[in-house]
């Protein structure tokens, strides 16, 4: 439910997906003689266990789940317990196959493969819809086509980094709604991010392909507390990719991996200062996560302030007005992990090894002085990627 937009589930209620299965495995006992579960739940470590496809495998009855969300490539499927589970990947680059053998309507067998899309490039085109596509984009070639600006460096918008840490990309994204809203500080989620921009011309079809939800921005009054709240939701899957990973302008944060659930973003400095959690800030933000989605539901309580234009416009008017567009990683998130130090290392030393300054890693680990520091204390450290 928190994947999507709110709005779109409002005044819904939703079961627990094993619970809904049962009820309907149940209806249908007797009554078929192979049984599917179509399910978008997925098998990463980032869905709930109990909200998983795990979950709704472990009802006697299911034979088969074409399952979907994790976008895991399963080449012949696996099992859980009795039922097959199939997934494809992501887009369109397989069909799943599966055949099943009955014998006096029992199931003999079940094997699971995929049509890869290298295999249907062989298959010759249907002309009408060739040509109904064809016409479609040379309608749309002329705007999409237009060039807005020039980028120096690629601008990194790869999934298994946007939902994973700070990336330029992201960075250009955010200081564009800062820019353009003149908030205090600007949020948005990692899954909204969908490609990378390509070193050279940027076009009005580029910006598009990053951002294709079409969300708009707004502006909302927020607590420094409830900023510490939300930024520990998007970081509690850290390190492994996660859709609701924030990226931020005018803000910075550290993660430590090490630190307990919900109490591990430290070191929060809003436009250069500390927070204050009693402060009350302004914040820029899409509507999808203003209205709750990727879980940060206390958003939705909050007043919105401003309504702005789609997050693509303000991306594309920053782009067309900064060219040539050089973001670069700038140190705005920073995951830490806990470090033991041993004989003859010092705050210093370590400093020196992660390519940081002491300084630095003396203001993680709120040390003045790094003389003071001894063999066996643990201090805080950049995760090296």
């Amino acid at each position: 439910m928190y994947k999507s937009h709110p709005a779109g589930t409002k005044g819904l209620t939703f079961e627990e997906p094993a619970i809904t299965a049962q009820k309907m495995v149940d209806r249908l006992r007797g009554r078929v003689d192979f049984l599917i579960a179509l399910v978008h739940l997925g098998i990463d470590e980032t869905t709930l266990y109990e909200d998983s496809t795990y979950s709704v495998a472990d009802i006697d009855g299911i034979d088969l789940i074409v399952d979907g969300h994790s976008h895991t490539l399963l080449k012949n499927g696996m099992y859980i317990n009795d039922t097959l589970v199939v997934q494809t990947q992501d887009y369109g680059k397989n069909v799943g196959v599966v055949k099943v053998t009955f014998k006096d309507q029992i199931i003999m067998n079940m094997e699971a493969s995929l049509f890869e899309k290298v295999e249907a490039m062989k298959i010759p085109a249907d002309t009408k819809i060739v040509s109904l596509v064809a016409e479609i984009v040379e309608k749309q070639e002329d705007m999409l086509s237009e060039v807005i600006g020039t980028t120096l460096i690629q601008l990194e918008g790869r999934r298994e980094f946007v939902r994973a840490g700070e990336t330029n990309l992201g960075n250009l994204i955010t200081d564009a709604i800062v820019d353009f809203t003149k908030a205090d500080f600007a949020v948005t989620n990692g899954g909204g991010i969908r490609t990378s921009i390509n070193q050279g011309d940027i076009t009005i079809r580029d910006v598009y392909t990053v951002l294709p939800f079409g969300n708009y921005v707004v502006t909302v009054p927020i607590k420094g507390y409830q900023i510490k709240e939300i930024l520990e939701i998007g970081a509690a899957g850290y390190p492994a990719p996660v859709g609701g990973f924030l990226h931020v302008s005018g803000l910075s944060y550290m993660i430590n991996v090490d630190g307990k659930a919900n109490d591990r973003v430290v070191n929060i400095v809003v436009k250069g200062r500390p927070i204050n959690m009693d402060e009350t800030y302004l914040m820029a933000t899409n509507d999808f996560l203003a209205a709750g989605g990727d879980g940060l539901s206390l958003l939705a309580d909050l007043p919105i302030i401003a309504m702005y234009p789609g997050m693509e416009s303000i991306v594309a008017e920053y782009i067309a007005a900064n060219s040539p567009i050089n973001s670069q990683i700038e140190g705005r998130i920073i995951g830490i992990s806990a470090y033991t130090l041993k004989q003859g290392e010092w705050l210093a030393k370590v400093a020196a090894e992660y390519g940081i300054s002491w300084k630095t890693l003396a203001e993680i680990n709120n040390i003045e002085d790094p003389n003071t520091v001894f063999v066996g204390q643990e201090i805080l450290v950049p995760i090296l990627k």
